[in-house]
């Protein structure tokens, strides 16, 4: 797990590798917030419960993320054109990354000045686990692979419908992307904030 932030006895733990290929959402239901989104489900249930014994469980918070005013607000500051962002406001004890939190921790703290959407990065290339692996079908030979961030497309926001379907994910190259909900070419990299315990350890990167 990749440390992204601590403070007041808490951490939030990011998993460095893909850990498995799902889509956003397999109810077939077509356009879905993160919050009724089966990812979701999936993250705070089977991967909750057969991922973390009962003493692991007991330290991690439920932690929530309010978004913005009415959905809508711009965090895309350095672009003409605004990229809109439906951000979770849910109440979790495992989630996905929303795209703020993405360029905060991800970006920003990895010592970037700023963020352009147009661009690729490094900082944002995921390497799926060998079980993740085996789920994936790659069109090209690349080791790395593309993987979920919990916001949506902002539908007011786009005149296709089309893309009412689609959610933001990072590319196996490190670029911000759609994909089809029900697309499964994407990993998980679950996110989670849990009390820091005297016997973890940190592992400080090359």
């Amino acid at each position: 797990w990749r440390v992204l932030d601590k403070k007041d006895g808490e951490i939030l733990l990011l998993s460095e590798y893909g850990l498995d290929i799902l889509p956003f959402d397999d109810s077939g239901s077509g356009s879905i917030i993160w919050e009724n989104s089966s990812i979701r489900n999936w993250l705070n249930n089977e991967f909750y419960n057969s991922t973390f014994s009962k003493e692991e469980q007991e330290n991690i918070l439920v932690s929530s993320s309010e978004g913005f005013d009415e959905n809508n607000e711009s965090v895309s500051w350095q672009s003409e054109k605004p990229y809109w962002h439906l951000e979770r406001k849910t109440e979790d004890k495992v989630f996905l990354l929303s795209y703020t939190e993405m360029v905060e921790y991800l970006i920003i703290n990895s010592g970037l000045e700023f963020y352009d959407h147009q661009y690729a990065y490094d900082e944002l290339v995921c390497y799926p686990t060998e079980y993740a692996k085996q789920q994936l079908y790659q069109v090209f030979d690349i080791d790395t692979c593309g993987w979920w961030l919990c916001n949506p497309e902002y539908s007011e926001c786009v005149e296709n419908d089309d893309f009412k379907t689609y959610s933001e994910m990072i590319t196996s190259y490190g670029q911000l992307d759609l994909a089809k909900m029900d697309s499964r070419q994407n990993a998980v990299r679950p996110a989670m904030w849990v009390t820091w315990q005297s016997d973890m350890e940190t592992v400080e990167e090359d």
